[in-house]
């Protein structure tokens, strides 16, 4: 409100100094140019976009209203790329890029409830509980506040322990728990034919928590 009245003010004087003007004084025609930009400028309306520059930059200062990535983009990624895991506790690696200055770390895409921590490039995190695929999801923060794209992994959680397995999981029977059992399970992957070799917890169908059962036998 205070900016419209000083606008309207402002170009009322304009306007009485142009009226001079047409009385063929030039001075008084650049003294009302010169007025009126000054009295724009210092009561914070944007002149030429300068003003504003100066308002968000902190007196000259840079305001950052995009996020700038790393090359490659912002990324998390859960105990060096390990598709298995038997701990819900992880590490995380984090890259942020040079700007970040805090991040928010989420079991879930939407982020409730999750508040903003000191930025760091690693963090031991827990995953959420239940056997199966997890997904960690990432956002960075620069100094602003303006937040980056969603960064996400995923590990495969379970124990041997947990998940039963009442069918051998070396498909083959030549004693190795390889990339042929791997090849086995990915053909039969969704198969709900009941004794389905790849059923290894025998829950009528082939699924992620069969890949579980075979990343922990792998050797």
């Amino acid at each position: 409100m205070k900016s419209v009245v000083i606008v309207i003010n402002s170009a009322a004087l304009f306007l009485c100094l142009y009226y001079m003007r047409s009385k063929n004084n030039n001075v008084y025609f650049f003294l009302s140019l010169v007025v009126t930009a000054l009295i724009l400028f210092t009561q914070g309306v944007v002149f030429l976009g300068i003003k504003s520059a100066f308002a968000y930059g902190g007196g000259g200062g840079v305001f950052l209203d995009t996020f700038i990535a790393p090359t490659g983009g912002v990324t998390v990624v859960i105990n060096d790329n390990e598709a298995v895991t038997s701990s819900r506790e992880v590490t995380l690696t984090l890259n942020g890029g040079s700007t970040a200055k805090k991040m928010s770390i989420s079991n879930t895409s939407e982020f409730q409830g999750i508040v903003q921590e000191v930025y760091a490039t690693t963090k031991i995190w827990t995953l959420s509980e239940s056997d199966g695929e997890k997904e960690v999801y990432v956002k960075f923060f620069n100094s602003q506040g303006t937040s980056s794209l969603v960064a996400s992994d995923s590990i495969i959680y379970g124990t041997s322990v947990s998940i039963s397995t009442c069918r051998d999981v070396d498909t083959n029977d030549d004693d190795s728990i390889d990339i042929l059992d791997f090849n086995t399970l990915m053909v039969n992957w969704g198969n709900t034919d009941v004794d389905n070799v790849a059923d290894f917890d025998c829950d009528s169908i082939v699924s992620i928590l069969d890949f579980n059962l075979l990343m922990i036998n792998w050797v």
